[in-house]
């Protein structure tokens, strides 16, 4: 039995992708944030009481696999799957260092109307932050 219903259920996802447009996409670029190392080691530096160093990175790439399906001339759904790189930082403290990472993933939902010359596109994501610390 179940392999009937998960044989139904592709054949409708078939059904569906052949009756309608359905494009898929990838995109890359940079993503530039603000780690406020500067901060930190500002922080680390007061709680210490000696000099600290810092070198940080300012950007990281970033990728974006997506699907998107015509419901109809004019209005389209779009789904995505995002990651990012690693945003590094490294701070130094009298011989010794203290590093963080920092990369990004999720998933995003969109729906797309343009027509006549008129784009609006309004979704959400859901992402997740992972970060790391060693000293």
């Amino acid at each position: 039995m179940r392999i009937v219903k998960l044989s139904l259920i592709g054949l409708l996802l078939f059904l569906n992708s052949a009756l309608a447009e359905v494009k898929m996409g990838l995109e890359g670029g940079l993503t530039y944030a603000d780690m406020r190392a500067e901060e930190t080691a500002q922080s680390l530096a007061n709680a210490s009481g000696s000099t600290v160093t810092y070198e940080y990175d300012e950007a990281t790439w970033q990728g974006r696999l997506f699907v998107d399906y015509a419901i109809n001339n004019d209005f389209h759904a779009e789904v995505g799957y995002f990651v990012s790189g690693s945003l590094d930082a490294t701070y130094k403290i009298s011989g010794d260092s203290a590093t963080e990472s920092y990369d990004a993933m999720g998933v995003d939902v969109a729906g797309v109307f343009h027509a006549d010359g008129i784009f609006f596109k309004a979704g959400m994501h859901s992402s997740e932050l992972n970060g790391a610390a060693s000293l």
